[in-house]
Order: C-alpha cells, then sequence, then structure tokens
C-alpha cells in the first residue's frame, strides 16, 4: 500500500491506510505500506520499521517535490522488488497520485508483475482550481481505472463515476477499530471540533455558532475544543482568528495531540462537530475519516445530511443532521446541552452504525476476497 509518511505523520489517508493493512495483516496477508516516491515532509532521511499496530512501512525523504520524486523512483522500484513474493499473489493499492506520476506508479507495479487496485476518495475534475489543475483532474478522473484490476471507492457518489471503467469495484467507507475499548470519561463541559487549520481559515461556520450558543447566560460554561492540524504558521493564524471571537477564553486550541490525548477528548465531549456543506461537491464526494474516530468513542456527531450521511445516520437518532448554517449548528449544540440522556443515546446509536458499517476487519476479509479473485 501506498501512504504519506507513515507512520511518522498523521492524516486522514495514513489512519485509512493502516485500518484497511491492520485488517488484509489480521486475514493473514503480508502487508507493507510504503511511501510513494515523493516523499513526506520533515523526513530527512530513508526510514523502515514496523510501526505501534505491527504494520512493516518503508518512508521516502523529501526536499524539493519534483527532485525528491526522480531521486527516490530507484528506491521505489527497489522497494518493491525486494518485497515481492515469487509463487504468491502480489497486490499493491495505490492511493491517488496527480498526472502524470500515477501512470509511473501504475507501470512500476506492472513491470514487476503485482496486481493493482486504487483508493478512490475524491472527484479531483470538480474540485481541480485554474485551467492547467483541472485538465489534470479530469484527465486523473476518467483514465485511472484502464490501468488497475480493481476500484475502491469511498462512496456512492464516486462509485457512480467509476462504474464506467467496467472494473470490480467494491466501497471502501471510513473505517475504525470498535473493539477498542474507550475508558469511560466524565462528559466535560465541551464541544470538540477537529479539522485542518486552513479550512478553517477559510469557513467560520463552527466558531460563529459557538459565538451565537454563548450569547445565552445558561451556555456560558460550554467551551470549544478545536484540534487543528498544521504546521506553525496555519496554527498562528488560526489563534488569531480565535483571539477575534468574544468569550475567546472559552475556545480552546490544540495541535500536535497524543492518539491517546486524543481519543479522551472525544470521549468527553458533549458533542463532536463535523460541518458538511450542501453545496460543495467536495464535501458531496468526500466521507471524513474523522467520522469513524468520532462515532467510536460513543458520543454524538453534529453533521449536516450531505454525501454519504444520509446513508448511514438518521436525524435524532443516531447523529444530529443541522442545517448547514450558523443558526442551525447552534441550535444543534443547544439541544445536546439540554439533553444529555438523549445525547448518551445518540452517540451509542452512532457507535452502532459504525459497528456495523466501519469495522476495519470486515472489510480486510472483503479486500483479500477481490484480490485473491482478480489473481485467479
Amino acid at each position: 500500500m501506498t501512504g504519506e509518511g507513515y507512520p511518522k505523520r498523521f492524516s486522514a489517508n495514513n489512519s485509512k491506510s493502516e485500518f484497511i493493512a491492520r485488517g488484509l495483516k489480521e486475514c493473514g496477508c503480508s502487508v507493507s505500506i510504503i511511501d510513494g516516491a515523493f516523499g513526506a515532509y520533515d523526513i530527512r532521511e530513508e526510514m523502515s520499521g514496523i510501526s505501534e499496530n505491527g504494520i512493516d512501512y518503508c518512508i521516502f525523504p523529501r526536499t524539493n517535490r519534483l527532485k525528491s520524486f526522480f531521486v527516490n523512483l530507484p528506491k521505489l522500484w527497489k522497494t518493491l522488488k525486494n518485497k515481492k513474493r515469487k509463487g504468491e499473489v502480489n497486490h499493491i493499492i495505490i492511493g491517488m497520485e496527480m498526472v502524470p506520476f500515477i501512470y509511473v506508479y501504475f507501470a512500476m507495479a506492472w513491470l514487476q508483475g503485482y496486481s493493482r487496485s486504487c483508493l478512490f476518495h475524491e472527484w479531483h475534475a470538480g474540485l481541480s482550481q485554474g485551467f492547467v489543475s483541472k485538465i489534470r483532474g479530469c484527465l486523473l478522473d476518467y483514465t485511472f481505472g484502464y490501468f488497475v484490476n480493481a476500484i475502491f471507492p469511498i462512496g456512492h457518489f464516486l462509485r457512480e463515476k467509476c462504474n464506467r471503467f467496467h472494473k470490480p469495484n467494491m466501497l471502501i467507507p471510513i473505517l475504525a477499530d470498535f473493539d477498542v475499548k474507550y475508558q469511560r470519561q466524565k462528559i466535560a463541559s465541551h464541544f470538540t471540533y477537529c479539522c485542518a487549520g486552513e479550512y478553517l481559515l477559510r469557513n467560520t461556520l463552527v466558531l460563529d455558532s459557538f459565538r451565537e450558543l454563548h450569547k445565552q447566560e445558561k451556555y456560558r460554561d460550554v467551551q470549544l475544543v478545536l484540534v487543528i492540524q498544521g504546521n506553525d504558521r496555519v496554527l498562528k493564524k488560526t489563534q488569531e482568528l480565535v483571539q477575534s471571537y468574544a468569550d475567546n477564553e472559552n475556545i480552546i486550541v490544540k495541535n500536535k495531540v497524543p492518539r491517546q490525548e486524543l481519543d479522551e477528548i472525544f470521549a468527553s465531549s458533549i458533542g463532536l462537530l463535523i460541518p458538511l456543506d450542501p453545496n460543495s461537491l467536495q464535501d458531496k464526494a468526500r466521507f471524513s475519516q474523522k467520522i469513524a474516530e468520532y462515532v467510536a468513542t460513543r458520543r454524538p456527531i453534529i453533521t449536516s445530511a450531505v454525501g454519504e450521511i444520509p446513508f448511514y445516520f438518521k436525524d435524532r437518532e443516531s447523529a444530529i443532521l443541522a442545517k448547514y448554517d450558523v443558526a442551525g449548528y447552534c441550535e444543534a449544540m443547544r439541544f445536546l446541552v439540554d439533553n444529555r440522556s438523549r445525547a448518551d443515546e445518540i452517540g451509542e446509536n452512532g457507535f452502532s452504525v459504525g459497528q456495523s458499517s466501519f469495522d476495519y476487519r470486515e472489510y480486510g476479509k472483503k479486500i483479500k476476497a477481490i484480490i485473491e479473485k482478480i489473481n485467479e
């Protein structure tokens, strides 16, 4: 499988790749997560080893993006050659990379005798900005399927898009481990929103909704925990944005939070926020990995009925599906504060949805079956 600096860098793609790898490994497969040739940010030398969850990995360094690609390409070739096992099924699951570089990966895998599949998480043709990016996005979305043996779209929208290739495909939604026994937390007086800092700087819906909530005296003790992903520059801008809000002492900004602490923050939250815009093609096509991690902690999520959400969640039963505006998200937070027992019930129902639909173990079995079938 291809990764992005796994396990040294935290990202949604790495989280999902790890769950897929764990699922396959528990089915008896030998699995490695290997960087693409561009390498990983903040990595200055090639690294390999075994992660805490027992997954073999290999990371390549990155300096200049394009230069690193050509420097690391021979290393990637050698790594794939060394990982190949004679007389066994050899398969590579490739994450999306922009044209023309993804064609290089397809060619390398084919030349070395690997069967190939792709994780399809994004509709690039609809998201690309600028003429050149738009052309590259269209080339990727409308051609990649001809070079692989199977496709794994993340949702129904993308599954329809990949039907044109007439290749075996299977939905692999967001994934999590639902056998983890989170220590039962005392529910604190906070909501949690985990997101990329760049996104928060562009979209202040959560901050605006929280400010509206705080206008009423009875909610003045409620806090908002922002878990921000991003570099120091983004973190600084995020903190400046927060400081511009009244009652900002009730907004807590965190960055680079250890996994155990993050789980504790989630599990002690009144509710977990994941706003989705019905007018955004990005939100319609994507399915945030964070949702699986949220529901695994048995706390209720606040989101909107966009994209994949209605296929799995019901309003006020297994999630709070709010109207996508300040009034809608403010009302959703008020509801959970005022109805704590109901919030617990919704959180438990959300967990049940995740357990039946997003458990990585079940998808490990299904992915293995497809890989074996295309190699018959």
